[in-house]
């Protein structure tokens, strides 16, 4: 069976497996990969999607200890992998959600990591997630990490950018 290929030898049946217009979607609302050297689209698939541009870095250039890194990983162009790590809000309603998800929070190189997967038909347990950190800050409620304050709103936040984007992207 002849498929066509591109001036590089890829079918559009790789560019689906490679998750090539996913990763375009996310570089028109995000501006770069995680690595921002890479330019080429088909040399990367890793986004940093947490918005620490806005005031999360210290003067090392890492992010402060309270922050919540979210991590895409682009599998195909249908299906992504979210990581979380380092500071991840923990509360009643997040428990819940990763006892629905059945997602697990592991401690691998000592810091706190999360990583689920996130499909074109369950999109919508990331609005689920945002949600989950709100309740841990939204008044009366009382919380033993200080940092939550502002960890919660600023992951739940990305989390909301991030399903509009999928949103938009599947249609």
């Amino acid at each position: 069976m002849y498929r066509a290929r591109n001036k590089n030898g890829v079918t559009n049946a790789d560019n689906d497996r490679r998750g090539r217009a996913l990763k375009s979607a996310l570089l028109a609302e995000y501006g770069h990969f995680a690595d921002k050297r890479i330019k080429n689209i088909d040399r990367a698939s890793r986004f940093l999607v947490d918005d620490r541009e806005q005031g999360a870095l210290a003067s090392d250039g890492q992010p402060y200890g309270w922050f919540c890194e979210v991590i895409v990983d682009v599998l195909s162009n249908d299906k992504i992998s979210m990581i979380l790590q380092r500071q991840i809000p923990q509360g009643a309603a997040v428990q819940a959600w990763m006892t629905k998800y059945n997602a697990q929070v592991t401690r691998p190189f000592f810091k706190n990591q999360m990583t689920f997967e996130v499909s074109r038909a369950d999109v919508g347990k990331l609005n689920e997630l945002a949600t989950a950190f709100i309740s841990i800050v939204r008044p009366p409620a009382r919380y033993k990490e200080v940092s939550y304050k502002y960890a919660c709103p600023r992951v739940a936040d990305s989390l909301e950018r991030l399903h509009r984007v999928l949103v938009n992207y599947f249609g």
